[in-house]
């Protein structure tokens, strides 16, 4: 088979354990409405010591469908794995899942049906208030779905126009964030010419139930890959994309409810969580954006600034004055919470050697 229509590419390392689940939620769904030569599978190793290769073989040899294997013959990064999925594919779309990814049942020809439209970019993404379809223009995307476009999963975009700008740009120029099929997607939406180069079905194409249970947080992550890294994506596209693509994206990734959630998150997770070396990254990172930033949102990046430079024992004493007020006016106390995400947390560690958690240096997926 030479032609497929998707190829689902997983970019993966060490989790052969859970790349079975991602493997079976596809090939069960290949029957019926689906035919074998449709789809490709695509692993992209980045050189696991685990049961990986033995695991896609045993796939290969089981289904009658194109599943191939890359090995990296030594960890390149989690950015350069992505990256090397689009290089490899050979599908007139390219999608890429985690390896603890799933596509959820009956969706898989749904998929199928969508790329019929020939749409420069596919979105999926579930709302309750969109019945089928609505098509999207640069700037609509940006301003809705900045941060989503990027994620696992949730996007088809034509692989001819994904490589012309990969070509047109090089390596170097996707490998400054954690989100380089974000710069691809919207760069192959300006490459299409297309008025409205995105067609956002109101349905999810992915989930991830076992996400939580393997991965570890910690403020340097949440403040790197829902911020920096975002708004290094957005600043080297606007010299191309243009002043309003930019502001669109921003204003997505500033908005009030969204700053205030990952604020919380930063300020849990830096008090509760990180050990020592995390919270070095995370100020470091801060004071990243507090000088490189040039004053952008400046009021936001400050709070961040002073709550991770802040002594645990007194934000721990903020939390627990927040908490008491809770209690005060009937709400449910967070500390349970806390509790139960910190043996959670311990778990993942103790059994870290036999699961891999994602490691969230940048050098490494």
């Amino acid at each position: 088979m030479s032609n497929p229509l998707i190829t689902f590419s997983i970019p993966t390392w060490n989790r052969s354990h859970l790349l079975k689940h991602t493997l079976d939620s596809i090939l069960m769904q290949v029957e019926g409405k689906v035919s074998m030569d449709q789809i490709e599978i695509l692993v992209c190793d980045n050189a696991s010591d685990d049961s990986t290769r033995i695991i896609v073989q045993e796939y290969k040899n089981k289904y009658n469908t194109t599943i191939r294997y890359y090995r990296h013959e030594k960890n390149v990064g989690v950015v350069k794995n992505i990256l090397k999925t689009l290089e490899l594919t050979r599908g007139k779309y390219w999608m890429f899942y985690g390896d603890d990814d799933l596509i959820p049942d009956n969706t898989l020809h749904k998929l199928l049906k969508a790329i019929a439209d020939d749409k420069s970019v596919l979105f999926f993404y579930a709302e309750h208030f969109l019945n089928e379809y609505q098509d999207l223009n640069l700037e609509e995307m940006a301003y809705k779905f900045f941060y989503h476009l990027g994620n696992a999963g949730v996007f088809a975009i034509r692989s001819d126009l994904a490589k012309n700008v990969f070509k047109k740009y090089g390596e170097e120029a996707f490998t400054v964030s954690y989100w380089p099929q974000t710069q691809i997607g919207f760069l192959a939406m300006k490459e299409s010419m297309q008025e409205q180069p995105v067609r956002w079905y109101p349905w999810a194409s992915s989930s991830s139930p076992s996400h939580l249970k393997n991965t570890l947080y910690n403020s340097w992550y949440l403040f790197e890959t829902c911020f920096m890294s975002l708004y290094r994506v957005a600043e080297l596209l606007k010299p191309t994309l243009g002043s309003s693509f930019f502001s669109s994206a921003m204003r997505h990734l500033f908005e009030k409810n969204r700053r205030s959630s990952y604020f919380k998150s930063i300020y849990f997770h830096s008090t509760y969580f990180d050990n020592d070396t995390q919270l070095k990254q995370a100020r470091q990172l801060s004071c990243e954006a507090m000088t490189k930033l040039n004053g952008y949102n400046i009021g936001f990046f400050s709070k961040i600034w002073i709550i991770l430079f802040l002594p645990r024992w007194v934000k721990k004493s903020l939390f627990y004055l927040y908490d008491l007020a809770l209690v005060c006016l009937g709400k449910t106390s967070i500390f349970p919470y806390i509790r139960e995400m910190q043996s959670r947390q311990e778990e993942i560690r103790i059994s870290k050697e036999k699961t891999k958690p994602r490691s969230y240096d940048i050098h490494n997926l």
